[in-house]
């Protein structure tokens, strides 16, 4: 392929992006969108039983539940490994050489095959963190008293922060905790079950929406 043609595919290239990033994702962006509020809008007035559904389904949210012991949760998203700044400083280091490259869940410098799955979940006194191994079994989890939760910051995180060479969480849970900093990195909403595969992308799933409306969202509201 001489330099021209080279030039002429790079120039479509580009072209193609800025279509589909101009035109094309605002477009898959509005019919997820539309298609998130007509599943809403099938079970309006109903959610407390749609709620009941997920919560006792081992396929869903039951493994949560099981964990939390309770089904007063009222905020749930994924979310990055709990990291403290001693782990951030050395991984950080690792990254800059290169051996960490392309993880984009998985933190820990012996987790390399991103199964593990996250989350973090918000009920009246409690807030939790949980991770489940690719089998859907807990693995760790951290209970925090609400009450002993001082100088919480939601705030969106910055580029800076994506610290695992892979995607960034959206937002940036900072809190102190019986004198020791906490930090997590939440994504924006619900991407995957503790038993499933993970759902990223434009695509419509009836249960991931249910949980995005009924626990993500309103999990930015409680934090802030």
């Amino acid at each position: 392929m001489d330099l021209t043609w080279m030039y002429v595919w790079f120039a479509f290239l580009f072209g193609f992006a800025i279509i589909y990033w101009i035109f094309i994702m605002p477009y898959l962006k509005r019919r997820a969108a539309n298609q998130s509020e007509q599943i809403m809008a099938e079970v309006e007035g109903e959610e407390d039983k749609v709620k009941l559904r997920l919560l006792t389904d081992q396929n869903y949210l039951k493994p949560i539940t099981d964990v939390v012991g309770s089904y007063n949760i009222n905020g749930l998203v994924n979310c990055m490994e709990r990291r403290s700044v001693k782990d951030v400083l050395k991984d950080g280091a690792i990254n800059a050489a290169g051996s960490l490259a392309g993880k984009a869940f998985g933190v820990k410098m012996e987790k390399s095959n991103n199964t593990e799955k996250y989350y973090f979940a918000v009920e009246p006194f409690y807030m939790h963190y949980m991770e489940f191994n690719y089998e859907g079994k807990l693995t760790e989890h951290i209970k925090y008293d609400r009450k002993k939760v001082k100088q919480l910051i939601l705030s969106k995180a910055k580029f800076s922060d994506n610290y695992t060479g892979g995607q960034s969480g959206t937002r940036r849970l900072e809190f102190n905790y019986e004198g020791e900093p906490q930090r997590f990195f939440l994504y924006q909403g619900f991407m995957q079950f503790p038993t499933g595969e993970i759902k990223i992308g434009f695509s419509v799933d009836k249960e991931m929406t249910y949980v995005n409306k009924l626990y993500s969202e309103p999990l930015w509201e409680i934090l802030n």
